[in-house]
């Protein structure tokens, strides 16, 4: 069972649970081409988000936004700071 979100404080990205919206905050600890590339793809600060899927066993995160749906590593999203949005999509 996973933990309970709590959506009025920054999370990184990958331990945020599927279904869930979210609003990125900041872009950390990531490294230059890959900021330049999300930031290119148009995920930066504001950008809303939701997450579709985890993958097992420390796999990729699946997520939606801008009509767009990508895979980042688990270890880079979790240097995409977000916060929860009051609204679960898939609950």
């Amino acid at each position: 069972m996973e933990a309970m979100f709590a959506s009025d404080r920054p999370h990184p990205l990958s331990d945020v649970p599927v279904g869930q919206t979210v609003r990125v905050e900041a872009l950390l600890n990531l490294s230059a081409p890959l900021k330049a590339r999300l930031t290119a793809l148009g995920l930066v600060p504001g950008t809303e988000l939701v997450v579709e899927r985890r993958m097992p066993f420390g796999g990729p995160v699946v997520v939606r936004f801008a009509d767009q749906r990508f895979a980042l590593r688990r270890t880079d999203a979790g240097g995409i700071v977000v916060r929860g949005e009051p609204r679960c999509e898939f609950c």
